[in-house]
């Protein structure tokens, strides 16, 4: 898995690229993202529209960022879930739980 990250505006933006499991990387953006917490930065978009596989550890991983953002009353937004992504994302409810987007104008605005 490859990750891009920068930060515009204030706002961390993670874009993996690939698989989103256990052994290709699913820590690795928790490690980025904690560094940007770390750093004070409270808000996040993690770009999922490279990704074409996740498993049952990479959608532990989001949840676990998803809650370690709130708890420093930061806020994060899920952008672009790949077609596969978002049908897993929505299969197992978890479109309920986590905020989805699928344009980064709405993203952005909801995190601001």
């Amino acid at each position: 898995m490859n990750l891009k990250v920068k930060k515009e505006q204030g706002i961390a933006i993670v874009q993996p690229e690939g698989k989103l499991t256990l052994s290709d990387g699913a820590k690795e953006i928790s490690d980025q993202v904690k560094r940007f917490l770390d750093d004070g930065t409270k808000r996040f978009m993690i770009n999922l529209s490279k990704v074409d596989y996740i498993d049952s550890s990479g959608i532990g991983e989001l949840l676990a960022l998803r809650n370690a953002v709130l708890e420093t009353k930061g806020k994060i937004a899920i952008l672009n879930p790949s077609p596969k992504v978002d049908e897993i994302l929505k299969m197992t409810k978890l479109d309920t739980v986590l905020e989805l987007f699928y344009n980064e104008f709405e993203a952005k605005a909801s995190i601001s």
